[in-house]
């Protein structure tokens, strides 16, 4: 075993999963289950491990094709469509082509799958509601024995009933005339289904699209486990950027929202909490940097604009006073002065 320290702070970038195992495996969770486990409470934060989110997938709906598709181009993906489900204010259903079997081997076999030109067009919940969860079985273990995960997957009624409107979708998609040069007969399934079929059906095939996030949530409730900054509760130091902070699963692709993520921590990073010369506290709030004295009073004129590397004086800052209940402690890359232009430490 090798141990290195870190001599500002400890980054977690481990996803969904790996970041909230090795918090528990750090005493940072719920204390009831760190105890039973053996390992010393540093922090409790029972949300650690919790929240689990993901975007349950329907990769079964598979079509002959009339004449060959050639070989596979990228990844094999092609067209993308979204649509709003009847319970939905906005859209909450995505489905996408993707050419060849999108099965088990073995279903594969007995659908037919294997042979001939073969495409899907597979239908996943972007606006689902079922939460699950990651907990540590034994940290004696490691890899796959040493957490149970526990997708959330179809726990809700209302994801049901949104997937199955979602295969009735599909099939009236396949039946319209833009399609009718293309697909020869549907195979999996191989034709309309009763409700009871397809929900069966959705339960059968569902699957994830790769999107877990929540697991270590951006808060300031008793479940949250990092703050607005991305630090975790309790514990200084320690900041976690990846998907676990996601609080709620958004209706897209997670790789967007994570990038974001990195680019705010980054500059959070970047603005870490020093006091400077002369013990004024610099704090970051949005795009402000605000001086403040020892008694958290905003000290007029010792504000500035923070856009990207430049940093421009903001006169009369006091009127920003009442802001300094939600400011983060940060240090910006120039400290405002009395007089409120900046400079470098």
């Amino acid at each position: 075993m090798r141990e290195a320290r870190a001599a500002r702070e400890v980054i977690l970038a481990l996803g969904a999963f790996g970041t909230p195992e090795l918090l528990i495996r750090s005493g940072i969770g719920d204390p009831v289950a760190l105890r039973q486990l053996g390992v010393p409470v540093v922090s409790a934060l029972p949300g650690v491990g919790q929240n689990l989110q993901d975007h349950p997938f329907v990769p079964g709906m598979h079509f002959r094709a009339r004449d060959r598709l050639g070989l596979p181009r990228a990844n094999g993906g092609g067209a993308i469509i979204s649509w709003r489900s009847s319970a939905a204010a906005r859209p909450d259903l995505h489905a996408f082509v993707a050419q060849g079997a999108q099965a088990s081997p073995d279903e594969a076999l007995s659908a037919g799958l294997s042979t001939g030109d073969v495409f899907a067009i597979s239908p996943a919940l972007m606006g689902s509601r079922g939460i699950g969860s990651l907990t540590v079985r034994s940290v004696a273990a490691s890899g796959p024995r040493a957490v149970e995960i526990r997708s959330g997957f179809l726990t809700e009624q209302a994801d049901v009933d949104a997937l199955v409107e979602s295969v009735d979708f599909i099939m009236d998609l396949a039946a319209t005339r833009a399609y009718a040069d293309v697909i020869d007969k549907p195979l999996t399934p191989p034709g309309r289904l009763s409700r009871a079929e397809k929900v069966a059906f959705v339960r059968d095939h569902c699957s994830t699209l790769f999107h877990p996030c929540g697991t270590a949530a951006m808060g300031t409730g008793p479940d949250a486990v990092v703050d607005p900054a991305l630090s975790v509760h309790g514990v200084a130091g320690l900041r976690v950027v990846d998907a676990s902070v996601i609080p709620v699963i958004p209706t897209c692709n997670t790789q967007a929202p994570v990038i974001a993520i990195a680019e705010r921590a980054a500059n959070l990073i970047l603005l870490r909490g020093v006091v400077p010369p002369g013990g004024r506290r610099v704090v970051y709030a949005a795009d402000f940097v605000v001086t403040m004295d020892a008694a958290r009073t905003v000290i007029a004129d010792g504000a500035v604009l923070v856009a990207g590397s430049r940093m421009t004086p903001i006169f009369g800052a006091g009127r920003y006073a009442n802001l300094h209940h939600n400011l983060v402690p940060t240090c910006p890359p120039a400290w405002p002065t009395a007089a409120g232009s900046a400079r470098r430490p």
